[in-house]
C-alpha cells in the first residue's frame, strides 16, 4: 500500500494521504478516510480513474493530430517540406530556385496577412490573390540580391520585369502547390489552397534551326572552345550542358561512338549511343593533352564557374555574326530566345529528317521522349543502322549543302482561286478529273490524280 499518514507537530494526522504517478505526472493528496484499508481502496479507485482519463486523452490527441495535424508555422514550412521522404532528392540548383519562389510567397503573406502564422491559416482566396499578382504584376519582392563573383559585397537591384512569362508564373504556382501537398496532413490542411488553380497556357517562343548561311558564318568565325561547342552540337544534337560535361570516358574513338546519359532525357537516366560523324571524330583526334577528364576543359570550366556568363558570350558571338538571337513576344516584358546552342539540337533533328533518317532512329539519338517510348524506339534502332547512316552522310553540315532549297508554298488565296476555277469548270462528263485536280491543289500537290494527263 502506498497510503500514509503525515506527521504534524501535534502528532500523526487522522486521515490517510495517497501518492502515485501516471504518464510521468505525480498525483498526491489526502483521502477522505481515517482507516488505512478504506484509504487504500480509495487510492486504487482514484488511480484507475486517472488512468482511464489519461487513456482517453491520448486517443483524443491522436484524433486531433490526425484531423488537424501538428500544425506547421509558415516560417518552418520549407524545412519541414525538405524532411518529407521522396523518390529523388532535388539538386542544389533546383532547390535554390524553388526556395526563392516559396520565400516570395512568405513575403507576400507577411506583408498582406501578418496575422497568419501557420500554414493551415492560408485560405484558397489568399492563394488565388498571390498567384494573380504573380501573373499580372510579377514577383512580390522586386528587389533581387546577389553576390558578384570574386567580390564579397552583396549587390541588389530592383527587377524591371513587370510581367513574368507563363512558364515562370506556373513555376511559382507549382512550388507553392507542392509544398502544401507534401505538408497537407502534418499541417492540418482541409484542402490544398493552391490545388484548384489552373496553370497558364505556355507562351514560349520556339527555338529555330540555323540556316545554311548561318552555319557557314559560325563555321568560319568560331575558334577554340566556341568551335568545339558548335561542332559537337551540330553533329550530336546534345544540349549545351551535356556537351560541356562530356569527358573522355564518354568517347570511343576507335569505334566512333559517344555514350552519353543526357541530363534531361528521362527520370530513369537512359544512356544514349551517338555515332560520331567524321568531322567531329577528326576534331577529337586532334585535341591536345591526355585523353582523360573533361573532353573540352576550357568549356567545362566556363560552364561550371559562370554559366550565365557563358550564355552571354555565345549570344554575343551569334549577334556579332548578325544572327537573330532574341525576339519580342506580345504581352511579355523580356525578349524570348530563338537561337542559341539549343538551336543546334533543332538543326540536327531537321537535317536528319530532311535526309530521310527514320523517325525512331532520330529519337533514339536525341533521346527526347517519355522513358517508355524511348525504350520502344531504341529497340528498333540498332548500332548497325546508326553506323550505316553515318557512313552515307559524312557530316551534318555537308549533308545540308546537298539539300535543294525548299520550294515556297503557294499563298492560300491562290490555291482557293485555282480550286474554285476547277469546280466551276466541272461538268457531268469531266467531274472526276476536276475533283481530282481540286483535291491535288488542296493537298499541296501531294495527291496524284487518278486519271492520266493524256486521257484528260
Amino acid at each position: 500500500m502506498t497510503v500514509f499518514r503525515r506527521k504534524t507537530p501535534s502528532g500523526l494526522t487522522e486521515k490517510y494521504y495517497y501518492k502515485f504517478q501516471v504518464g510521468g505526472k505525480l498525483f498526491r493528496g489526502p483521502t477522505p478516510y481515517t482507516v488505512e484499508k478504506e484509504a487504500a481502496e480509495w487510492e486504487a479507485n482514484e488511480k484507475r480513474r486517472v488512468l482511464e482519463l489519461d487513456s482517453k486523452g491520448k486517443v483524443l490527441e491522436q484524433i486531433r493530430r490526425h484531423v488537424v495535424g501538428d500544425g506547421v508555422q509558415l516560417s518552418d514550412a520549407w524545412a519541414a517540406f525538405l524532411q518529407v521522404p521522396r523518390k529523388k532528392q532535388m539538386a542544389d540548383g533546383r532547390q535554390k530556385l524553388e526556395l526563392a519562389c516559396w520565400n516570395d510567397f512568405l513575403a507576400y503573406m507577411a506583408d498582406r496577412y501578418p496575422e497568419i502564422g501557420e500554414l493551415n491559416g492560408v485560405s484558397r482566396e489568399m492563394a488565388e490573390e498571390y498567384i494573380q499578382h504573380i501573373r499580372t504584376k510579377g514577383r512580390w519582392v522586386r528587389t533581387i540580391s546577389f553576390r558578384r563573383k570574386g567580390k564579397h559585397k552583396g549587390v541588389a537591384y530592383k527587377s524591371k520585369a513587370e510581367k513574368l512569362s507563363a512558364s515562370t508564373a506556373n513555376n511559382y504556382l507549382q512550388v507553392c502547390r507542392k509544398v502544401c501537398k507534401h505538408l497537407e496532413r502534418r499541417a492540418g490542411l482541409a484542402e490544398n489552397p493552391f490545388g484548384g488553380i489552373e496553370k497558364l497556357d505556355l507562351d514560349t517562343e520556339t527555338r529555330e534551326a540555323f540556316t545554311l548561311e548561318q552555319l557557314e558564318k559560325i563555321e568560319k568565325a568560331a575558334t577554340g572552345w566556341m568551335y568545339s561547342l558548335f561542332l559537337t552540337g551540330i553533329n550530336t544534337g546534345l544540349r549545351e550542358g551535356d556537351i560541356c560535361r562530356l569527358t573522355w570516358e564518354n568517347v570511343d574513338l576507335e569505334n566512333g561512338w559517344l555514350d552519353v546519359v543526357p541530363s534531361k532525357t528521362s527520370k530513369k537516366r537512359v544512356k544514349v549511343r551517338i555515332p560520331m560523324f567524321p568531322a567531329l571524330r577528326e576534331h577529337l583526334e586532334t585535341l591536345p593533352g591526355e585523353r582523360k577528364g573533361p573532353l573540352f576543359p576550357e568549356l567545362a570550366r566556363r560552364y561550371k564557374t559562370d554559366r550565365s556568363g557563358l550564355s552571354k558570350q555565345i549570344t554575343a558571338f551569334l549577334s556579332g555574326l548578325e544572327i537573330e538571337t532574341t525576339r519580342e513576344v506580345p504581352g511579355r516584358s523580356r525578349r524570348a530566345s530563338v537561337r542559341d546552342v539549343h538551336s543546334l539540337r533543332h538543326t540536327f533533328a531537321y537535317l536528319a529528317g530532311m535526309n530521310g533518317w527514320p523517325f525512331p532512329l532520330v529519337q533514339s539519338i536525341l533521346g527526347h521522349m517519355s522513358p517508355e517510348m524511348t525504350k520502344l524506339y531504341m529497340s528498333h534502332a540498332t548500332d548497325a543502322e546508326k553506323a550505316k547512316l553515318v557512313a552515307t552522310a559524312p557530316s551534318m553540315h555537308a549533308a545540308m549543302k546537298q539539300l535543294p532549297p525548299p520550294a515556297e508554298a503557294p499563298a492560300a488565296e491562290d490555291v482557293l482561286a485555282k480550286v474554285r476555277a476547277e469546280l466551276e469548270a466541272m461538268t457531268a462528263k469531266n467531274w472526276k478529273e476536276k475533283r481530282e485536280a481540286a483535291l491535288k491543289l488542296l493537298d499541296g500537290g501531294k495527291q496524284e490524280a487518278e486519271t492520266p494527263n493524256a486521257e484528260r
